[in-house]
């Protein structure tokens, strides 16, 4: 659950200045930049293409909510705990088959629900993988 959803939707909403029900990056940017918040395009890009569901180039409410959850929470430099924020569609602190899939098919376009699947059934508990197992199978991932 998120403490600060009142405020991400109001944040939306003031930043969404053509009240398209989108927030475009040019939106976002001036948003950031009114924070004081200096992130490279690249970074900016990378962050809006791993909530994004749709592939769009604009985030709606839910994906700029996410957004705004992994923005809050995530250590910058630490890529496990971004890409498991990421994965954390629902905001529960842990991952499911879904979501785990969702991101992992972000990164690796070729990988089969099926892997997922099996992988979950050996490593999560009751279906839900917490950061401390994720975490440690990204690092083994990033060591080869």
């Amino acid at each position: 659950m998120i403490q600060n959803l009142p405020i991400y939707h109001s944040i939306f909403d003031e930043i969404d200045t053509d009240k398209s029900g989108e927030v475009d990056l040019v939106e976002l940017r001036c948003a950031l930049n009114q924070l004081n918040i200096n992130m490279g395009d690249s970074t900016l890009n990378q962050l809006v293409s791993i909530v994004n569901v749709s592939d769009k180039p604009s985030m709606n409410r839910q994906e700029f909510v996410h957004f705004l959850y992994i923005f809050e929470n995530a250590d910058p430099k630490n890529i496990p705990q971004i890409l498991f924020l990421a994965a954390d569609s629902d905001f529960s602190g842990n991952i499911d088959v879904e979501e785990l899939f969702f991101i992992i098919k972000k990164l690796d376009g070729s990988v089969q629900k099926d892997d997922i699947k099996f992988a979950m059934d050996k490593l999560a508990t009751n279906g839900q993988m917490n950061y401390d197992t994720f975490s440690k199978i990204v690092s083994k991932l990033v060591e080869k």
